[in-house]
């Protein structure tokens, strides 16, 4: 895909984003369906909007319902989307080169994270795959495909990270053996290691890890150089490392020196 198409593909999301939150403020809330029939737009991708709303704390969703979040700021446009336009270009160069790891019969674990939607987005359809996820907006594109044997984790639901979590899960994640886990991070660095915002994600990203043949860690470099609460890896724990080039120099090099493969796109 070009850049120029990709953009604008960005700006039109960016347009629609803007009308779903304009649309919920006039009315107070609306459903999924409506939503889509008003924006001439399939139900799967306001699902997709809505979850990115969510996530930012703009919206809240009820069954199928949903309602402007009162609380937020009185902001008039999704300016978030916009500022961080460079990153969604980003996520989805290393969403398809990740993508193009992946072999015909590989058992793979997804995680969480807005690029590794992008990466489930990216994957062949016409190769036979067998996914392990646990994140809802990930299931939603996987139960799309064909060719997929799926198997979902379950557990306990959180709408922050759209993420199930159980010990069961965790349990079901360490009885496979997959070729490939497609891991994402909120922070990477070179002394306190791999980082995510929430406590509750740690064990079910080292059971990937531990269950997994190749590790393949999948994030933008604006996450290098941050620290977040929840410790989960070490950035040796990786066989690969998937980033785009404005990553630190400091951090290529010493990537490089573990010994890790390092892909820049």
């Amino acid at each position: 895909m070009k850049k120029s198409h990709l953009k604008n593909k960005v700006t039109k999301r960016v347009e629609r984003l803007n009308n779903i939150l304009n649309t919920l403020k006039v009315k107070g809330g609306s459903t999924v369906k409506d939503l889509a029939l008003y924006l001439n737009v399939s139900d799967m991708t306001i699902r997709r909007d809505l979850s990115l709303l969510e996530g930012q704390g703009l919206v809240k969703i009820f069954h199928g319902s949903v309602v402007y979040n009162q609380e937020c700021d009185d902001q008039t446009e999704y300016s978030v989307v916009m500022a961080s336009e460079k990153n969604v270009l980003q996520k989805q160069n290393i969403a398809k080169r990740a993508a193009s790891l992946v072999e015909p019969g590989d058992m793979l674990i997804i995680d969480i994270g807005s690029t590794a939607e992008a990466l489930t987005r990216a994957l062949p359809e016409a190769i036979p795959l067998t996914i392990i996820c646990y994140g809802v907006n990930i299931l939603r594109e996987i139960v799309q495909r064909p060719n997929t044997e799926l198997i979902f984790t379950g557990g306990r639901f959180h709408r922050d990270t759209q993420m199930f979590e159980s010990n069961k899960g965790i349990a079901l994640i360490r009885e496979h053996r997959a070729t490939k886990a497609f891991i994402s991070a909120a922070g990477i660095d070179l002394k306190l290691g791999v980082t995510t915002i929430n406590s509750y994600e740690i064990e079910t990203k080292r059971a990937a890890l531990e269950s997994s043949l190749t590790r393949i860690l999948i994030a933008d470099s604006s996450k290098f150089g941050k620290v977040m609460p929840a410790h989960f890896a070490e950035i040796t724990d990786f066989d690969v490392i998937i980033t785009d080039k404005a990553i630190d120099t400091q951090y290529s090099k010493t990537i490089i020196d573990y010994g890790i493969d390092l892909i820049l796109v």
